[in-house]
């Protein structure tokens, strides 16, 4: 009999365990906000990097469910839970860094008669989805009076790595 408990044990764990690899989600943290930052800075320049005056805190556009749809149609689908979660954290702005890879001066250190020496950049706070593996952020970016545009990024998490998978301009002035 306690033969066929250890068989039975030993059957049980075999089936029990799971060898399928579950898919990692990654930790969203304060750098990937700022991974995501350069990933869509370096999608508005072509990679094409300028020194930029940099806003001092995030600005979040407003993001209607028409650019959305727009996405949509281009085959990009944005999570609902990550568009909400977007809107939620830009009721709240946040003090901005150095972002990797970008001379950067922030407006605060600019006099005005400055101000259009360097593209102005402005940049909202990340929306991510639940499992933190696609987000999206706005990058708005002025050149001189009535010259620029803003344009929404959709991100996704995919091998260990965010990429911008779509993007769609938002304003043009």
């Amino acid at each position: 009999m306690k033969s066929y408990k250890l068989i039975f044990i030993i059957l049980l764990s075999l089936f029990a365990c799971n060898t399928e690899k579950s898919p990692v989600t990654p930790e969203v943290g304060p750098g990937d906000d700022y991974k995501i930052y350069q990933l869509a800075l370096d999608a508005y320049f072509n990679e094409n990097v300028p020194a930029i005056i940099l806003q001092d805190s995030t600005w979040g556009d407003d993001i209607g469910t028409h650019h959305i749809s727009t996405l949509e149609e281009n085959g990009v689908n944005v999570k609902e839970e990550t568009l909400l979660n977007y809107e939620t954290i830009n009721q709240t702005k946040v003090a901005l860094e150095s972002i990797s890879g970008y001379d950067i001066t922030f407006r605060r250190d600019v006099p005005d008669s400055l101000r259009f020496s360097k593209p102005n950049v402005s940049l909202s706070r990340v929306g991510y989805d639940d499992a933190n593996t696609e987000a999206i952020v706005t990058v708005g970016v002025v050149f001189a009076p009535l010259a620029g545009s803003g344009i929404l990024y959709y991100l996704k998490y995919v091998n260990g790595e965010w990429g911008v998978k779509g993007s769609h301009m938002i304003w043009i002035s």
